[in-house]
């Protein structure tokens, strides 16, 4: 600063020019400049309160001495770096500056400050640094779930974080929310619902992430009870007793679903079953009760009482008052039942069952003469599905001395040849239908007495000798093989000359017919079979009369019988002469030998 002082000259101040320069010395010109020294100021920053990043922190400085409002401007620094947009901020009238700033990262910071001067003091040098505490920014998280959880034991909490959100983020700040380590515990291993649920392992990213503190969420979740069930427990079988009650077995009994040592214990004692209804079936269902679990764990389990499966057997009943009759031996098994009597024992009262006989049917154990043979009667049938039968049986006779049931086949096996001629030997099959021992003479044959026809030629002698007769038992000796052998003077290139156009007559006496079992029976009757032509060749009219008697002939072609066919093993045309009685039906009736036999008209087809 300059100061100009300037000293009179003139007539009118002579006076004072006088004394003056009596008294003062002057060393410079009339007009002199001289430079006066400008005040100095200090800058201070004051202590700032702590601040958190985005919120808006207050920086003051004071200058002293005071220059006056508005007298120059102050510069903020950060670590010695000037702080973007505080380098001019004005005083107020205590000579204090102060700025507000929002964009300080979080952490400590050296806040310093320098008066930038003004007038009549000087810029002050940079003050002493004073630490600005900026706090991270709390960030919080929404959008985790818990997943509800079925009792394991354990603490652990499923998270779901696909729709994780970040609250709190400041401006376009580059922070994101990292979840792949997210980990949820629950505040006990419990069942609950709502039950608090801690989370860690979230971590934020991205450049701003510093300036953040992240706040886990504080979640919660439910546990739900674990099913727990008995293993083990059976129901036994039984039969329909018209209750529902079932029978159960718990020695093998075990908990299953326990979690690890959980404290549980199992309680069968009293455990009762019921069985869905009471009526017989295959693996119904077992309801079982009385089963009961204690122990400390115990709440952290849904317990369900055990079902299993059994089967309820129908009621085997009795039959009573049905009867076997006695009978005639009859080659069969066939037995006649009197049923007006049947009636059923057994039945559980008020159940209703209805026996009904309509199909039922008796079998003789063996068709063979005897006492107190057993019968197993058969199609017996109840209308109640709770019970079934129990075999029946009973007792009847068949008596011996019946008629004997001689079935006198022509066998078509083919047997050896015999004779130069290479000719078949031809047998007969005897069927008893029950073991029988035959006396000497007891099959006989002879040339058929009646007259018969050869080519339309009354022939009442036949044509030719009686064949000898061999008998040999088959089996049992329930049927018996006869082979006829005789001369073999040839007439024919198929057969033996006593066997080739003769009619012959084979004979049964039953009474030299004795049944195995009982040797001292015999079968009462005679059994008389004709055979004509059985080795013939020549043609022969169909049912042709023989005179005034009741014995006719007929022609039967080989490829018409598959007997001859295969006895001959030859397609040419044979002749067969049957007797029966001229009315027009070859059957039982017609023919004397089946006649005597069955003593009833039975149609046959030869």
């Amino acid at each position: 600063m300059f100061r100009f002082i300037r000293t009179r000259r003139g007539a009118n101040n002579n006076a004072c020019v006088k004394r003056f320069h009596k008294s003062v010395k002057l060393n410079f010109d009339p007009l002199e400049a001289r430079e006066t020294p400008a005040a100095t100021a200090a800058a201070t920053v004051l202590p700032m309160a702590a601040a958190t990043y985005g919120s808006m922190a207050s920086l003051q400085a004071v200058v002293t001495p005071n220059p006056g409002a508005q007298n120059g401007t102050l510069s903020f620094y950060d670590n010695g770096n000037l702080i973007a947009g505080a380098n001019a901020v004005p005083l107020d009238a205590n000579g204090v500056g102060t700025f507000q700033i929002s964009h300080l990262s979080a952490g400590d910071h050296a806040i310093s400050a320098v008066y930038n001067g003004g007038a009549g003091v000087d810029a002050s040098p940079m003050s002493s640094a004073v630490t600005e505490t900026i706090n991270p920014a709390p960030l919080f998280v929404t959008g985790i779930t818990v997943n509800d959880m079925t009792y394991s034991g354990n603490t652990n909490a499923a998270l779901n974080t696909n729709s994780a959100t970040l609250v709190g983020v400041v401006g376009a700040d580059e922070v994101t929310l990292n979840g792949d380590q997210a980990m949820g515990r629950f505040a006990d291993k419990n069942a609950g619902q709502a039950k608090p649920v801690s989370v860690s392992g979230l971590n934020l990213n991205g450049a701003a992430a510093s300036n953040y503190t992240l706040m886990q969420p504080a979640l919660t979740g439910n546990i739900t009870r674990a099913p727990l069930t008995v293993g083990g427990i059976t129901a036994s079988d039984r039969t329909y007793d018209a209750t529902n009650a079932a029978a159960v077995n718990v020695g093998s009994a075990f908990l299953n679903g326990r979690m690890g040592s959980d404290d549980l214990n199992l309680n069968v004692v009293g455990t009762t079953g019921t069985f869905n209804d009471p009526h017989a079936g295959v693996a119904k269902p077992v309801t079982i009760s009385g089963v009961s679990v204690s122990g400390a764990d115990v709440a952290n389990y849904d317990f369900t009482q055990p079902t299993t499966t059994a089967t309820i057997n129908p009621l085997a009943v009795n039959v009573t008052g049905i009867t076997a009759n006695n009978k005639p031996f009859d080659n069969s098994t066939m037995a006649t039942l009197n049923t007006s009597q049947a009636m059923l024992q057994g039945i559980i009262a008020p159940d209703m069952v209805n026996l009904n006989t309509t199909n039922a049917t008796g079998t003789f154990a063996s068709a063979n003469a005897g006492n107190g043979i057993n019968v197993a009667v058969n199609g017996l049938t109840i209308d109640n599905p709770d019970y079934t039968l129990n075999p029946f049986t009973n007792t009847a006779d068949i008596t011996s001395g019946s008629a004997a049931p001689v079935n006198i086949t022509v066998n078509g096996d083919t047997g050896p040849f015999a004779g130069p001629q290479q000719s078949r030997v031809v047998s007969l099959k005897l069927d008893f239908g029950q073991s029988v021992q035959l006396d000497q003479g007891a099959v006989t044959m002879a040339l058929h007495t009646n007259n018969v026809s050869y080519d339309g030629v009354a022939m009442p002698t036949g044509l030719g000798a009686v064949p000898t007769l061999v008998l040999t038992p088959n089996g049992d000796g329930s049927s018996w093989t006869v082979t006829f052998s005789g001369p073999d003077t040839d007439m024919g290139a198929d057969g033996f000359a006593s066997l080739e156009d003769g009619v012959y007559d084979v004979t049964v006496n039953g009474a030299m017919v004795h049944p195995t079992n009982n040797p001292t029976a015999s079968l009462t009757g005679t059994s008389t079979t004709t055979f004509a032509k059985l080795f013939g060749k020549t043609s022969a009219a169909v049912a042709t009369p023989n005179g005034a008697s009741t014995d006719y002939s007929a022609a039967v072609n080989s490829l018409d019988n598959l007997a001859f066919r295969t006895a001959f093993n030859n397609d040419a045309n044979y002749k067969a002469y049957l007797d029966f009685d001229g009315n027009g039906v070859i059957n039982s009736g017609d023919n004397l030998a089946f006649r005597q036999r069955f003593n009833k008209a039975l149609t046959w087809t030869a």
